[in-house]
């Protein structure tokens, strides 16, 4: 049933092994990957490439702190491929995602 459940395999072995020395219940933490949440607070988190491209647009908008639309990964190509408008999933000042 946890390999039907995709759990890597290391998991299920390690969860033997602890049973077998006697531990009844095992907590394994799961964090969210939004910005905000505590997946960002991590060690794990600081070793990744969090480059970012930033367009002359944005920049114009944090010089005139102007709003900033921010999407889904999908939404720019999902909008372009059914011919539609995108829609932000959240509108920011530029100026204050900028010096955030």
């Amino acid at each position: 049933m946890m390999q039907r459940n995709v759990y890597p395999l290391n998991y299920i072995e390690r969860v033997i092994q602890l049973s077998k020395a006697g531990y009844t219940e095992l907590f394994i933490p799961t964090y969210d990957t939004d910005w905000n949440s505590e997946a960002y607070l991590t060690v794990s988190g600081q070793n990744s490439n969090n480059s970012v491209r930033a367009t002359n647009d944005f920049m114009k908008a944090v010089q005139m702190d102007e709003s900033w639309n921010l999407y889904w990964r999908t939404e720019l190509k999902q909008a372009k491929k059914e011919n539609r408008r995108p829609k932000p999933c959240k509108t920011v000042k530029a100026r204050k995602l900028w010096t955030r």
